[in-house]
């Protein structure tokens, strides 16, 4: 193999329309991976948010269930101190 059928055939593989049609199909597939991870990425803050959304009225329930079993405690309390003899 001379040295001018390797040049011919570098240049044949190698030439300026074949390197950019293959960037342009490189950055075609890193344009579609970008776009499927943002898809994903979108879709799970929404996810996400809408369990923070979630926990964030279980604890206003619970906060709620506290300051109501607060109050109840309070007025058992105030019965007992009516009622029972003070200790000696």
């Amino acid at each position: 193999m001379m040295a001018s059928d390797r040049d011919s055939i570098f240049e044949r593989v190698y030439d300026k329309g074949t390197i950019k049609w293959l960037l342009g199909l490189l950055t075609a597939i890193w344009l579609a991976a970008f776009g499927v991870v943002y898809a994903k990425m979108d879709s799970t803050e929404k996810g996400l948010r809408a369990e923070i959304a979630a926990v964030r009225d279980d604890v206003a329930s619970v906060r709620a269930d506290v300051a109501s079993n607060g109050e109840r405690l309070a007025r058992i309390e105030t019965l007992l101190q009516e009622r029972l003899p003070p200790a000696d």
